[in-house]
């Protein structure tokens, strides 16, 4: 019964969440549009199979189909409206990236000792990040502190109806009671540290100003495959991130609100 409780109120608040999609395309009365090929060096491959199969699982396209792909979106939301013309039954979550471009000529500088790689094949080197880039870090620092905040209390009642009807069924109240405030403080800890490093290392980053840009040797064309390396990466240095790979923006880096 309480495990019930979460579930039922995640349920109702997707319910309201799409209603409020669909209101908001209404308002607006378009959708965007967007049309080409997937370029398959900036996926990796077991990533890339496991869009595929949601893809055929769905019906949204069709077996052995590697033609551009023709998505369109609904106009303030990250859903799939349609997809090569055939309109969706179900919400199918997308993420758009919206990130600060990357100069143009930017300096570059071969990076600490601590950073280089132990085989030579590989350069590291490091270059300074842009104003808005230092933003954009700092945003993502501000929206991990939010999630935490909505997302932390439902983990939190999730952890403690499951260990309360698991304990009691087999212990007495107050050690069930006992063992399930355990449990609880163990995960709000575990949740506090965890968001807390995420946040630090995005405000590191930033104050830093560094990223590491890695070189990887060039490849023969016969080695190219879905999923092969690329040729260059940049590195957050404390999150750990991908930010760049061939000079476009990681898939990771979303929009955000300020």
């Amino acid at each position: 019964m309480l495990v019930g409780i979460p579930i039922s109120i995640l349920k109702a608040k997707d319910c309201f969440h799409y209603a409020a999609v669909l209101s908001r395309t209404l308002r607006v009365g378009s959708v965007r549009r967007f049309v080409g090929a997937l370029d398959y060096k900036f996926w990796n491959e077991e990533t890339l199979d496991r869009l595929w199969m949601k893809l055929l699982n769905k019906k949204l396209i069709e077996p052995g189909v590697t033609d551009a792909l023709e998505i369109e979106v609904y106009p303030q939301d990250e859903y799939i409206y349609g997809l090569n013309q055939n309109c969706l039954s179900s919400f199918f979550a997308v993420h758009l990236t919206q990130a600060s471009a990357v100069p143009t000529a930017a300096a570059r500088f071969r990076a600490p000792a601590e950073f280089q790689l132990e085989t030579e094949e590989s350069i590291v080197e490091r270059r300074r990040l842009t104003a808005e880039e230092q933003k954009e870090l700092q945003r993502y620092a501000r929206q991990t502190r939010r999630r935490s905040l909505i997302y932390s209390p439902i983990c939190l009642w999730f952890v403690a109806s499951v260990s309360w009807k698991v304990t009691i069924t087999f212990l007495s109240w107050n050690v069930s009671k006992l063992l399930t405030l355990s449990l609880l403080l163990i995960a709000a800890i575990a949740l506090f540290l965890q968001t807390r490093k995420r946040v630090n290392a995005f405000i590191q980053d930033a104050e830093n100003g560094w990223v590491l840009i890695v070189e990887y040797p060039a490849m023969d064309e016969s080695e190219t495959n879905i999923g092969h390396q690329p040729a260059t990466v940049e590195f957050l240095i404390h999150a750990g991130h991908e930010w760049t790979i061939d000079g476009k923006p990681a898939s990771w880096r979303k929009k955000v609100s300020p």
